[in-house]
């Protein structure tokens, strides 16, 4: 488990101060894997450094597997060190070095006998899926090839956790995605926790199990991905999900808005596996409003579906103010689309 407790980090420039973490509060459970997703000098790299103590908190404390490590002198400290894992954006290996002796080097800095390195070195290969590359040096081989290698090092002296500092903001997608996979193979079987910061929240959506949102230093939103997903709630988190579900009303659904009658409602209807929709217009005429479904979406996050009907009420204003009532009641989210194209509260 790792633990953020009211962590501030200010550094100083052209004798400036610059806060790069203001008063964060945030838990990473065991064996989850958790994102940290922001824009560019949100903080989100200096709180990964602060785990591995790269980085010390101004103030706060940052509490890992119950000892704040900050309070630890050198040796005991580095042996706490051992325990946490990281791979980077761009790889960091020796290029002089071959694939094996760069997985190899955590393991031997630590004098672990030649014995025992090259049983872990040659797993770890294996694991990755690049035992005939253990001669090979990093010049040889491809970006994905390069970040399997640094995942096999970070995993070298068995650590609990696993910290990826935009793993696979340097690779193509495809790659990303097998890179991904790794990760969540990684979690499943050697039961490491891994927080994860990325510019992406494609990344967080394909591998995470929560995520939190962080600008200019604090975390302005935080849950499971599923539930973050369906329902953001800060400004910051609809731009990241509208970069891979859009959140805007379909031009059809506008298109037919303008043609709908004069005593007739649009309304736009969030649904999700917790508020079951299959029989919702049947439910509504029975409160004496017809009902024509005009559009309708649905995404699916790790096993949640959500997503947005678009239906035209008609009906007496009393109908509609009990359908809508009805609606509300039920905990659907409701807005409705006026005839300006416009959503409205």
């Amino acid at each position: 488990m790792i633990v953020f407790d009211g962590v501030s980090k200010s550094f100083q420039s052209n004798k400036q101060a610059i806060t790069a973490l203001d008063n964060v509060n945030l838990t990473i459970e065991t064996g989850d894997i958790y994102g940290v997703i922001g824009f560019s000098g949100a903080g989100k790299s200096t709180l990964l450094r602060c785990v591995n103590q790269l980085e010390k908190p101004t103030s706060g404390a940052v509490w890992v597997d119950g000892k704040n490590l900050a309070t630890l002198r050198n040796g005991a400290l580095q042996k706490e060190k051992r325990s946490i894992g990281m791979i980077f954006q761009h790889f960091n290996l020796l290029q002089s070095k071959t694939v094996f002796d760069n997985v190899a080097m955590p393991l031997r800095l630590v004098r672990t006998s030649k014995a025992e390195v090259n049983q872990r070195v040659t797993e770890l290969l294996s694991f990755v899926g690049l035992s005939d590359k253990a001669k090979s040096y990093p010049e040889q081989l491809s970006g994905g090839q390069k970040q399997r290698i640094g995942i096999a090092r970070a995993l070298a002296t068995n650590p609990s956790i696993l910290l990826c500092d935009e793993a696979t903001s340097a690779l193509d997608p495809e790659t990303t995605s097998s890179i991904l996979q790794l990760l969540k193979k990684v979690n499943r079987e050697y039961k490491i926790t891994i927080l994860l910061i990325t510019h992406e929240m494609a990344v967080v959506r394909e591998v995470c199990h929560k995520v939190a949102v962080m600008e200019a230093g604090k975390v302005v939103e935080s849950g499971s991905v599923p539930a973050v997903f369906a329902s953001p709630q800060h400004e910051t988190t609809k731009k990241f999900v509208q970069s891979v579900i859009p959140n805007t009303v379909p031009q059809s659904v506008l298109e037919l808005v303008k043609k709908v009658e004069a005593d007739q409602t649009v309304l736009e209807v969030s649904v999700s596996d917790q508020q079951p929709s299959t029989t919702l217009i049947s439910e509504l005429t029975g409160l004496g409003v017809s009902v024509d479904l005009l559009y309708a979406s649905m995404n699916e996050v790790q096993g949640t579906s959500f997503g947005k009907l678009y239906i035209a009420l008609k009906g007496s204003r009393q109908e509609l103010a009990i359908a809508r009532t009805y609606l509300e009641e039920s905990h659907f989210k409701v807005r409705e689309v006026n005839k300006h194209a416009e959503l409205v509260a």
